[in-house]
């Protein structure tokens, strides 16, 4: 596992990050946990179908009984969130949990490009 510095002088996990290009290559492969809390589901971000809602702050709980070589992909608003969360269960020992790059908003403007 690589560690990086998290500019307060202590060692995290670094995370793999997704691209929201890549999302269909990854789709039968990866779990989807959406780590918003649930009322922001219904925003204007919408949601990624399949993704199971499991805010942040439930995670660590939530994931003591998964498998930990499961691919999991972690979205939230921005990316900020799902990537304190990849990088928790990536030190809880899970193999491949990974970060979607600029989380919803990301996903909501590609969409946006991808309909005009």
């Amino acid at each position: 596992m690589f560690l990086g510095f998290n500019g307060r002088g202590f060692q995290q996990p670094s995370i793999k990050e997704l691209d929201v290009t890549q999302l269909d290559s990854v789709r039968a492969t990866h779990r989807f946990i959406d780590v918003r809390d649930p009322d922001e589901l219904p925003g204007p971000l919408g949601q990624i179908p399949g993704a199971e809602n499991i805010p942040l702050d439930r995670l660590g709980r939530a994931a003591q009984d998964w498998d930990r070589s499961q691919p999991l992909l972690l979205i939230c608003q921005s990316g900020a969130r799902s990537g304190r969360g990849a990088a928790m269960l990536t030190s809880l020992g899970f193999e491949d949990a990974v970060n979607l790059r600029g989380g919803m908003v990301a996903h909501y403007t590609w969409r946006a490009r991808q309909a005009a």
